[in-house]
């Protein structure tokens, strides 16, 4: 399977960098010609005072007696002699092969996104599920954890290594809550103010009272639960950190905590439209409603006409302010 992938990115790669390379003027085929041979000329200068410094040190360090320091000084020397040589050889080839390799080096990052994007799409257990954002999540472990979202259909899906969890609803969240040293420290649920907000605001601050105090705070659990109205999957559990401790004041559970906020902000949005789709539906409900309501009283309003109960010109009149005409 990953043969498959590797050729298949070569032969991408091979495809759109000829393609661009056929739509390019002259001029635009001399820049990107100039900007490899820029490039290739630096690695080899590079290389060759690296190589040759390590190998001065050598011969420099080591008696004439140390065979192995002479001969690998003098080896050393060579191959970066013989590198920048190279180097400049390569750098004689055509303007089409040097632009060609340059685009080459531009367009294989972004294919190799393209690529993993595509796979990932096709892992999905959800043909209809389109990949708007994803959210990497530093949680603990060796497997990649991610967040995907669907903006388009409002789902999103928890990824664990490659292991997808059902596709759910942004309306299935019911609320989450992040937990650090077994207390509640963040809630969040639609329609309700975010609860414990300070845990990310005011971390400068904390740090800085902790570091005036001399006090070395420690972090030995941190975790993130999403309750879901799901009977099999009540909830998802996310740890970032599990008996071990990590210094509060330290980059690592900085960036943590970071990564954690950015997972947070997306549930809180998720938990936004939420409100915003009920919202929706409650104003349609009420809106069919008034419809009907109107609806029922023309209907007596008519009534009356045809009994003679009221005039025509009555008639007009209560119905225009029935519509709010």
């Amino acid at each position: 399977m990953e043969n498959n992938i590797l050729n298949q990115m070569k032969q991408e790669l091979e495809n759109q960098s000829k393609e661009k390379l056929k739509s390019l003027s002259a001029e635009e085929k001399i820049k990107y010609a100039k900007k490899e041979r820029a490039q290739n000329i630096g690695i080899g200068i590079f290389a060759l005072l690296y190589l040759g410094a390590i190998g001065i040190f050598l011969l420099s360090y080591y008696s004439s007696s140390n065979t192995v320091g002479l001969v690998g000084g003098i080896f050393l020397i060579t191959v970066g002699v013989a590198f920048i040589l190279f180097v400049i050889f390569d750098c004689r080839k055509t303007t089409d092969e040097l632009a060609l390799r340059r685009i080459k080096r531009e367009l294989k990052p972004i294919i190799i996104a393209q690529i993993q994007k595509e796979e990932q799409q096709k892992a999905i257990p959800d043909s209809d599920f389109v990949i708007t954002k994803e959210i990497s999540i530093l949680a603990s472990g060796w497997s990649s954890t991610k967040l995907l979202i669907d903006n388009q259909n409002k789902k999103f899906f928890y990824q664990k290594g490659k292991i997808y969890s059902k596709a759910y609803k942004f309306s299935d969240i019911i609320n989450y809550e992040v937990y650090e040293n077994g207390k509640s420290q963040v809630q969040g649920r639609a329609g309700s103010a975010l609860i414990g907000g300070a845990f990310f605001g005011l971390g400068g601050l904390i740090i800085g009272s902790s570091m005036n105090r001399k006090i070395n705070e420690m972090c030995n659990q941190l975790k993130l639960i999403i309750r879901l109205n799901d009977f099999n999957c009540p909830q998802i559990v996310i740890t970032y950190v599990d008996n071990v401790d990590w210094d509060k004041n330290g980059w690592i559970y900085r960036n943590m905590k970071e990564n954690l906020q950015s997972v947070c902000s997306m549930l809180e949005f998720m938990l936004n439209e939420k409100t915003l789709e009920q919202s929706s539906t409650v104003k349609q409900e009420e809106k069919t409603s008034e419809q009907k309501s109107q609806k029922e009283q023309l209907q007596e309003l008519k009534e009356m006409l045809d009994d003679g109960l009221i005039t025509q010109e009555d008639f007009e009149q209560k119905k225009k302010q029935i519509l709010g005409l």
